[in-house]
């Protein structure tokens, strides 16, 4: 009784202190954090380092195995694991969970500085978390006039990173934009090799020329009429047809233009990924959300600015979005919201229908959403977000928050009906104090009950522990919350005037019925209690029975809109030949009537990953769930059984956004893996297949991978090194001259509006592959050096013999 009278005496500081409370709660339901994941810091590391087209063999001599020897002596690392492919290392550099993964991050960092790596590697360490997964991705489509023009889609490419790029980037909610497209614009030089003979002239000199004359160079300072000029030697070019008019110089000859030495085209660069949207190649632009960040709002702030941008896309282009992930975050706050109105109504029901007093019926009612509300209020100060565990918390809680209200509200209603009618003031008062004392221990024992149950859900270590923490303290702050309510506000609820227990009620006939009956059965039931025992334990086994066959996971089974679709085909498969196969791939998944947008990589991936051309990921947007018959399970083992009779010769992989993108962050692409150690990979790779046959056989495994592989295809020249030296060739400049014509190299870069353009020098296609393996030794032409100093060209052939 003493506690509610003091309340009542503080009554009016406590309502204020309620009042704003309800409006942080408000505000923060309308500024917290918006996501799917909870603020989860994965204690992984990736690490991505690219050099060129250097082949396996060399990444792991330059690469790989330093890498590994020099990140070992982080502290805190537990495993590393690394993958080479043509041209590119990836890393894997798991920690413990107790890691400061600031500090691992940096100390990484310092590591692989500290390797020795070749000077012409590109490195990229970054720390797994959610904000390196795409929430929003769409397409912007090539109109019907430029869709087979490969410059015209590159400018596509260029307009996204320059238009829409920027303008999504300055989004508060953003952490990171990229524009993915297989198309890039360069300006090449077809050196001429006739033309190149008869000047004396290598296609490395006119690399070099190119170069040393697009430079600007600060030379010095001077001062006239009060100002301070700045010298410069200016030789940049402005214009591709500049390049034209540079000359190489030719010892003891005239300088020769390159005019004269070939033509400059413009064209895009060797493509090493192909990007498609609903089947038709184009540019894929995604969207990250930066930590803490508001998904729901990024959505609407992007879908602003993709209307807007509809009406200005070159050449009759259009948009099409694939995948938003903040359809997920509505509809489970929508579901939330829900269940709090519907928790409500029924809860004023049941009391409306066992009391029969709308008073106490609206003061109960009352108690879900201020609880709910002080919940909220809560999250900004703990750091929390909207997200799914937290609003599963909340959406578990409303049948406890209820409860407490109701049992005061029952108690002090009985107190009243047994008072005579007419009662005075203070003999109510003396009802509400006296009903809410006699359930206070009982309150707070069931509610800090129930909070200690979930307590070591918050003691969980890693992705797991991280996870549930946020779904236990949304669950327990709102247990905590209708407490206090329950026990401190609707006590004084109780006692506003018009909102007072009727006193001298009746009890109503089947309500005394009910109870009369209830009694009965308890008695009969405390006479009998080896009974009690024995159903007890009937219960119990059932409930152990129940267990067998169940289904577990991570996260619950949720149809979440979408799903990526990942792919490979047999080790060393051509970018043409993996393209042929998706575009079939495509044409299935277009086929399938669930399916609203999709978009293609192939040579990429979604994540942080080193992908080969032979693989790649598409993502696929299923339209509403009002709008198809089929939810995303049934659509995906449709497709699943289609895809494997129809492309046989691709390995695919099923799997929906949110699950991907935790089994990334995680290390663990697939919930199941078995690694076969041994010092015979021939005899690994048998085991492996026996083990795949083995395994395909247990029912509801579904999308088995063998990754084992048999190497990439080689052609290598093997240089000759007496005939080489001959000429004055050794097996550096064979190289260099051979990559210079086959891939042609990158001589300088000139701007064009706010993109800079590589200028890249080759021979034309007709001199580097005559179109058969055979033929790629004798087309590729040499400068050599004589030993009289004169200069001369011989095929490759003449100084390296072909291998297969």
């Amino acid at each position: 009784m003493k506690f509610v009278a003091h309340a009542f005496t503080h009554r009016r500081a406590l309502f204020v202190l309620l009042a704003l409370c309800l409006v942080a709660g408000v505000l923060a339901a309308f500024t917290s954090a918006r996501s799917i994941y909870p603020r989860v810091a994965f204690p992984r590391i990736a690490v991505i380092v690219e050099r060129g087209e250097q082949p396996v063999r060399g990444m792991m001599i330059a690469v790989t195995r330093p890498i590994e020897q020099s990140v070992s002596a982080v502290p805190g690392l537990m495993r590393v694991r690394s993958k080479t492919v043509r041209g590119a290392s990836e890393f894997s550099l798991d920690f413990r969970p107790t890691a400061d993964m600031r500090d691992a991050l940096s100390m990484v960092r310092a590591r692989v500085t500290q390797a020795g790596l070749p000077p012409d590697v590109a490195v990229t360490i970054e720390q797994q978390t959610p904000a390196v997964f795409p929430v929003l991705s769409f397409n912007v489509m090539p109109g019907a006039n430029s869709a087979d023009d490969p410059v015209a889609r590159a400018r596509l490419a260029e307009w996204a990173a320059t238009h829409l790029e920027p303008r999504i980037a300055r989004l508060p909610d953003t952490f990171m934009v990229t524009v993915q497209s297989g198309d890039r614009r360069e300006y090449v030089f077809q050196a001429d090799p006739v033309a190149l003979a008869q000047a004396g002239v290598d296609i490395l000199a006119i690399t070099d020329a190119i170069a040393a004359a697009n430079r600007v160079e600060a030379v010095g300072r001077s001062s006239a009429e009060g100002l301070q000029y700045q010298l410069l030697v200016d030789g940049q070019i402005t214009a591709p047809e500049q390049i034209l008019e540079l000359a190489v110089r030719r010892e003891g000859r005239v300088p020769a233009r390159l005019a004269e030495l070939g033509q400059l085209i413009e064209t895009t660069a060797e493509r090493t990924m192909i990007v498609t949207g609903g089947g038709r190649e184009g540019v894929v632009v995604s969207v990250f959300l930066r930590d803490g960040g508001r998904v729901t709002q990024l959505s609407q702030d992007v879908a602003r600015i993709i209307d807007e941008a509809r009406a200005i896309v070159p050449e009759g282009g259009e948009i099409v979005p694939v995948y938003d992930q903040a359809q997920l975050v509505n509809e489970s706050i929508a579901g939330v919201r829900d269940a709090i109105a519907i928790g409500t109504a029924l809860s004023i029901l049941v009391i409306a229908l066992f009391l029969g007093n709308w008073r106490i019926t609206v003061v109960a009612g009352l108690a879900i959403p201020i609880s709910v509300l002080l919940t909220l209020a809560m999250f900004p100060l703990l750091g929390e977000s909207l997200n799914l565990m937290s609003l599963g918390g909340l959406a578990v809680a409303i049948g406890l928050i209820i409860d407490d209200a109701i049992v005061v509200v029952e108690n002090v209603a009985r107190r009243a009906q047994a008072m005579p009618d007419g009662a005075s003031a203070r003999e109510v008062f003396g009802a509400v104090a006296h009903g809410t004392g006699e359930v206070l221990g009982a309150i707070v024992g069931s509610s800090l009950t129930t909070v200690v149950v979930f307590l070591p859900l918050v003691l969980l270590e890693g992705v797991v522990g991280q996870f549930f923490q946020s779904l236990s303290l949304a669950l327990g702050m709102s247990i905590l919350a209708s407490m206090a309510v329950s026990l401190v506000y609707t006590p004084l609820m109780l006692l506003i005037p018009g909102l007072t227990p009727k006193t001298g009620v009746t009890p109503r006939r089947w309500m005394v019925r009910i109870q009369d009956t209830y009694a009965a059965f308890a008695a009969r039931t405390l006479r009998h209690p080896w009974l009690t025992g024995v159903s007890l334990l009937t219960i119990v086994l059932l409930g152990v029975a129940g267990l067998h066959g169940i289904q577990t996971g991570f996260l619950p089974e949720m149809d979440e809109g979408g799903f990526v679709l990942d792919y490979a085909l047999p080790v060393g498969s051509s970018l043409d030949e993996t393209d042929a196969t998706c575009r079939r791939l495509e044409a299935i998944l277009l086929d399938t009537p669930e399916i609203a947008a999709l978009s293609r990589r192939t040579g990429a991936e979604l994540g942080f990953f080193a992908t080969e051309q032979f693989t790649g990921d598409m993502l696929v947007g299923l339209k509403p769930r009002d709008e198809r018959e089929r939810d995303v399970f049934e659509t995906l083992t449709g497709l699943r059984e289609r895809i494997a009779r129809e492309v046989p010769q691709a390995e695919v992989e099923f799997i929906q956004v949110m699950q991907d993108t935790i089994a990334d962050l995680a290390g663990n692409p697939s919930p199941i893996e078995i690694k076969l150690l041994g010092g015979e990979y021939s005899l690994l790779q048998s085991a492996a297949d026996d083990v795949e046959t083995a395994i395909a056989r247990i029912p509801g495994i579904v999308d088995v991978k063998n990754h084992v592989s048999f190497g990439s295809p080689e052609l290598s020249w093997k240089p000759d090194p007496l005939r080489a030296a001959s000429v004055g060739l050794t097996t550096d400049e064979i190289a260099a001259q051979t990559s210079a014509q086959l891939l042609g190299d990158v001589a300088t870069r000139i701007q064009q509006q706010d993109r800079f353009i590589d200028v890249r020098v080759r021979y034309p296609d007709r001199w580097r592959v005559d179109g058969s393996v055979e033929g790629l030794g004798p087309t590729v032409l040499m400068r050599s050096q004589a030993a009289d100093g004169q200069t001369s060209f011989v095929p490759l052939s003449s100084v390296a013999h072909f291998e297969r």
